[in-house]
């Protein structure tokens, strides 16, 4: 059990403790379950903003050896490059995949999103399509005003007045 699994074991035992007076059935139940094992954490929650933004640590079980984790957002997953990639449907994932984007355990994953500064897909998207402001116009050498508030003639030509 990792460090942080204790932690929640520990908390829960607290709450029940707190709640032991009220002897409801579900605290019966928690109970029971703590003394056999302790809780397994799923996943963390790295980002969350509205509706928007939702960026999760989460456990990905495996049909033969350890669990593997993944930083995902919305049907995407941060690879290894800090970079994110759509995640196809499991038959379509392949070694590679799992080399670019599962991490040997949350504490790796969580250091690497850290360590990278890495930012939510939806933040990510926002920065690169952001519109960039213009640069300032270059005034008229005749009247002095920014081109853009100058008229067309009949040409088609800019007219100062």
């Amino acid at each position: 059990m990792t460090n942080r699994e204790q932690v929640l074991a520990d908390l829960v035992r607290e709450i029940l403790n707190w709640t032991r007076h009220k002897n409801t059935d579900w605290a019966k139940r928690a109970e029971e379950a703590l003394a056999t094992e302790a809780p397994e954490i799923m996943a963390y929650q790295l980002v969350k903003y509205l509706d928007i933004i939702d960026v999760r640590l989460e456990r990905c079980r495996q049909y033969e050896g350890p669990d593997l984790w993944a930083i995902r957002e919305r049907g995407n997953v941060l690879n290894k490059d800090a970079g994110w990639e759509y995640e196809p449907i499991p038959s379509s994932r392949n070694n590679e995949f799992f080399e670019r984007t599962r991490f040997a355990s949350a504490d790796e994953a969580f250091d690497f999103w850290r360590q990278n500064n890495c930012k939510s897909l939806y933040e990510h998207l926002r920065e690169r399509y952001a519109v960039k402001e213009k640069p300032a116009e270059k005034p008229c050498q005749v009247c002095g005003k920014p081109w853009s508030k100058h008229s067309h003639n009949a040409v088609g030509h800019e007219v100062c007045h």
